[in-house]
């Protein structure tokens, strides 16, 4: 099970990540430190050498990214911001058209770290707001422990 101190950190970090989403220098710091906890995490680090982690899944239209470019994606640090910004936007929008009613999040290619999830599931009560996940399975992927 996951440390409780990398859970809170990782909440800490988020919600500091919203508040100073304009100072890049310090959205850097932050999302790198998130990227930290989610190699403890999952294993994943996005930059190991493991064929299993490098090779595009191939799929019925296409291929789907392996894992490490997945992993990466979180370090694009103005993408990762804006569209952390704007799921926590959208959701209290709905939350506001839709009062008293449950939320339901449909997050598809979530990669393995579900950073969008993750991030700012805990900003809302899961009363209020449920989230599901969608991503491909890579055969060539041992499961994690």
């Amino acid at each position: 099970m996951v440390e409780k101190e990398i859970i809170d950190d990782i909440k800490k970090l988020a919600e500091s990540l919203l508040e100073n989403s304009y100072n890049q220098i310090e959205v850097e710091k932050i999302i790198n430190q998130i990227h930290v906890h989610f190699q403890e995490i999952t294993k994943i680090t996005g930059f190991d050498f493991n064929i299993e982690h490098l090779a595009a899944v191939p799929t019925e239209k296409g291929k789907a990214l392996g894992l490490n470019y997945a992993a990466q994606c979180l370090l694009d640090y103005k993408r990762t911001t804006r569209f952390l910004k704007a799921i926590v936007y959208a959701i209290r929008d709905k939350q506001k058209v839709y009062p008293n009613e449950l939320i339901n999040v449909f997050y598809a290619g979530c990669g393995p770290y579900a950073p969008f999830v993750t991030l700012v599931a805990y900003f809302f009560d899961p009363r209020e707001v449920q989230f599901s996940l969608l991503e491909i399975i890579n055969p060539t992927v041992k499961e994690l422990d």
